[in-house]
Order: C-alpha cells, then structure tokens, then sequence
C-alpha cells in the first residue's frame, strides 16, 4: 500500500505511516493499493470504494485516525496509531559511529599490512586459477575464493593485493597461461576472437605511429 501526502510525495509503504502531525486541516490524503481486488477504506469519517486501488481523502483533519482497509468486505488492515519518527539518543548513535568507525580503521590497517607485506612477499604457489574456479584456495572459503578470482581477473596488475572482508590476499601472477583443458570450445572460440582483435588493433596502432614518422597528417574537413 502507498500513501501519499496532498503533494503526492510517497513517505510510506507497506501498510505503515510514519509522520507527525502530517493530517493538517484541509490537506488531501492519497492511497494507492496495487493489488488486484474490491477495496473499501475508512479513514477520517470518510468511505470510498472501488477496484482501481486508488483512492483519495479530502478535509482530513490533524491528528491520529483510524484507517480501515477491506478487501471483498473482509478487514484485511487497520491502522490505529501513527508512530513519527524518532531522534536516536546519544548512545545509540554512539553506537553506530563506533562500529562505522571501528570498520573503517580495520580496514585501513588491512591494507597497510597488505601493502607491507607486497614489499617483500613470499607466498603459496597454488598453481594456475581460472575465473570458472571451482573449490577455494587454501585460507579462504569457497565465497571468498570467487570474490579473490573476480577481483583478480578484473586487474591489469601482476602483484597486489585484493581486500575481502575481514582478509586481505596478496598475490604475485608468475606465469599466465590463455586456454585450459576444462574450458568449453565456445568460451575458447571467444577468447580467440579477442585475442585476434587485441593482435590487429596493436598492429594498426604500431602502423600508424610508425607511419606518422615519416608522412605529415593532414585533416580535411569539409564545412
């Protein structure tokens, strides 16, 4: 259910209403029920029924008033109260700053350890991972293993670091290989066809700077 105000500005769903002092003299209230079905509302004195779900409250005083919603002639919702809003108090603000700060210092020292650790890194050789990877590396669950693999196919970078929750994986690419035996004919199709493209696009950029070298560029533009 949606509820509108007389500017039609949705500030609530889910059959609950949450504004003080929102039913000021003379303002309009618009609902609008998107399921399918004969609805019939009461609220502020006023009954209107139709199948459209749409239904609009005029001179709706200030103050909490019921509001009752049958559907085929059976109560389905009834609103009581309205509950504004509230302030949290000091502590449960607290709260929340400190465990938004307290992850944002984890994180920080994660990756500063990362980056210390990049400097003179020794790691596991786990041999060759594809991004179709099924299993984990060893440290890290099945999760965290294709969240590592995701991030690392989607870098340049031969040697970095990849930051997961709570964990951060340094790592060092010391050999690359195209194909694998486990990877399906269309999947090596594409990746053939990409690389061609990547072959012919460095062979034209190399022609063409090559070609600059000796010959002056000159633009015609006809106007």
């Amino acid at each position: 259910m949606n509820i509108w105000n007389k500017n039609y500005s949705d500030f609530s769903k889910n059959q609950q209403i949450y504004r003080q002092g929102f039913y000021n003299m003379g303002s309009e209230l618009y609902i609008e029920i998107p399921s399918k079905g004969y609805f019939t509302i009461e609220f502020a004195g006023q009954v209107i029924s139709n199948a459209t779900g749409k239904f609009l409250f005029f001179d709706v005083m200030r103050g909490n008033q019921l509001l009752a919603i049958y559907k085929d002639g059976y109560l389905i919702a009834r609103i009581k109260s309205i509950t504004p809003p509230q302030p949290m108090s000091f502590e449960q603000a607290r709260a929340n700053v400190l465990e938004i700060y307290k992850s944002k210092k984890e994180k920080e020292i994660l990756t500063a350890k990362a980056k210390d650790t990049l400097q003179n890194f020794k790691g596991t050789d786990i041999g060759f991972v594809s991004r179709e990877v099924n299993g984990s590396i060893a440290g890290l669950n099945e999760s965290d293993t294709r969240a590592f693999v995701s991030q690392l196919f989607d870098t340049n970078n031969t040697k970095g670091y990849v930051i997961l929750d709570d964990k951060a994986v340094v790592y060092d690419i010391l050999e690359q290989r195209l194909l694998t035996n486990n990877i399906n004919n269309n999947y090596k199709q594409i990746t053939q066809q990409n690389v061609a493209m990547l072959k012919n696009n460095e062979l034209i950029k190399d022609l063409t700077n090559k070609l600059l070298k000796y010959y002056e560029v000159k633009e015609y533009v006809k106007r």
